[in-house]
């Protein structure tokens, strides 16, 4: 559904595995080599070409979070479980340069990728974040600089990536650790750019991620390291480079996960696959799934599950941010699930009189802790979504707003430094018994719908002082 909702799990954002983007100015002296003097930005690109998680592009140095132009529409039926997350982020990361050991400079990186974890679980479980996929895109003019130079094939090694929960819990896992993961050689073919993708046949998982007590957890990226060998045509090595990107200081949050409940066991993981959805760089795109406990007027009170989606063109910062900044989320979508039982009921409630049902949503609002409002209403005026048919037995899913029209921008502004979160607040929505030409028949049902306990999360952030 595409609706004003703030489960932009942005969340969902977790990008580890790098693409270069830009290289800093701290370089030094390229080394010498059998077949000349080397071209370290060549080098530092090569450094960091391929290996599972970004789409590297030039990115400015803006910290503005305004809304892009023209964001992508990442569709309203993708079915999100309703302890879910699912989101891709592109952020950017900065990281160190060898060259045979010796230090050779920074590169600003692009990093893409995504995944889906666990919105809730109980104190002293363990999650996974499964689903993963990753893409690395150099452009044409990197492949032509890296051929002018003799080189022909590349060879990528990913030694370690890391992500951490922290907060409710202190735990680390390593991407390497949980996937074989072999990137295949890299032949670079002249006016042609270099593209590496990883988990597209089997998508990766990372975990076991052990929580603690009950709180709130974050996840967030931790040190990436990757070796990068450069060949030539008969496979002979021309110099290999080390990529480490330290732990990003301040943290780069991807996840919000609430740790609640009566203590468990075990391990959690969302099972299933789930599509990619590649973002333009510097931005996020996050579904969130719930489950709603409503009260129909005159019917009764059932559970409703559904997710909503939100895209952020956040700028090369990723989700932090400084005091007073504006937040924007764009293209919000958003889905609702009626069970068979309700769908049964309702069959019953509206007498006869139409099987169609159509959806406008009343109201949606969000609680926050560090950003402003407190209490923000995402939807603050009815909004029109799909019309659908009842069918006794028969699940139906209704989705807003309806295709082809598009919801304004919505903007939280970061509050007092710390780490900010956002969370799912109430929710109010009507089913409208409609004539196959949309014309209203009978009365309307209203549903109700109180903010979900344990308070699921939309997105977290992190939030800096100004500068003085």
């Amino acid at each position: 559904m595409r609706g004003e909702h703030s489960w932009c799990d942005l969340r969902a954002i977790w990008a580890q595995v790098l693409g270069v983007v830009s290289v800093g100015e701290s370089m030094q002296r390229p080394q010498v080599t059998r077949w000349g003097r080397i071209s370290v930005r060549a080098v530092l690109v090569v450094a960091l070409v391929g290996f599972a998680g970004l789409v590297a592009s030039p990115s400015g140095s803006s910290t503005s979070a305004a809304v892009a132009a023209g964001s992508p529409d990442f569709g309203s039926d993708l079915p999100i479980p309703s302890n879910a997350q699912i989101g891709t982020g592109d952020l950017t990361i900065n990281c160190s340069v060898s060259i045979g050991g010796v230090p050779a400079g920074t590169a600003a990186v692009d990093s893409l990728s995504g995944g889906i974890l666990p919105t809730i679980v109980r104190p002293g479980q363990a999650l996974w974040v499964t689903s993963i996929r990753a893409r690395t895109t150099l452009p044409v003019s990197v492949t032509n600089q890296l051929y002018a130079l003799g080189a022909r094939k590349v060879q990528v090694k990913l030694l370690k990536s890391q992500e951490m929960l922290t907060g409710g819990a202190n735990s680390t896992a390593d991407l390497v650790d949980a996937n074989h993961i072999s990137i295949p050689t890299i032949t670079l073919v002249p006016g042609q750019p270099i593209v590496t993708s990883l988990g597209d046949k089997t998508p990766m998982k990372l975990g076991p991620l052990q929580t603690q007590g009950p709180g709130v957890a974050h996840l967030a990226i931790g040190e990436t390291e990757t070796q990068a060998t450069v060949e030539n045509a008969q496979g002979t090595p021309l110099f290999t480079t080390l990529t480490d990107c330290p732990t990003p200081n301040p943290p780069q949050l991807l996840a919000t996960v609430r740790v609640a409940g009566k203590p468990g066991t075990g391990q959690v993981s969302i099972p299933g696959t789930y599509p990619a959805r590649y973002v333009p760089a510097d931005s996020l795109v996050g579904s969130t799934g719930f489950r709603y406990m409503c009260h129909f007027a005159g019917i009764g009170t059932f559970a409703v599950d559904g997710s909503g989606t939100q895209f952020g063109d956040f700028g090369p910062r990723g989700l932090v941010f400084t005091a007073g900044q504006r937040i924007y989320f764009q293209d919000t979508q958003g889905q609702i699930l009626l069970s068979p039982k309700l769908a049964n009921r309702l069959l019953h409630a509206v007498g006869g009189q139409s099987d169609l049902v159509r959806l406008t949503m009343d109201h949606v609002h969000v609680t926050s802790t560090d950003f402003l409002p407190a209490k923000a209403s995402l939807v603050s005026s009815p909004v029109v979504g799909t019309t659908g048919r009842l069918q006794k037995g028969k699940s139906l899913r209704l989705s807003y707003p309806q295709a082809g029209t598009v919801l304004k921008p919505f903007y939280l502004t970061a509050g007092s430094p710390g780490i900010g979160d956002e969370w799912l607040g109430d929710e109010a929505f009507t089913l409208q018994p409609v004539t196959s030409g949309g014309n209203a028949v009978g009365s309307p049902v209203r549903a109700s719908c109180p903010t979900p306990q344990p308070l699921v999360p939309v997105f977290p952030a992190v939030v800096e002082a100004e500068a003085q």
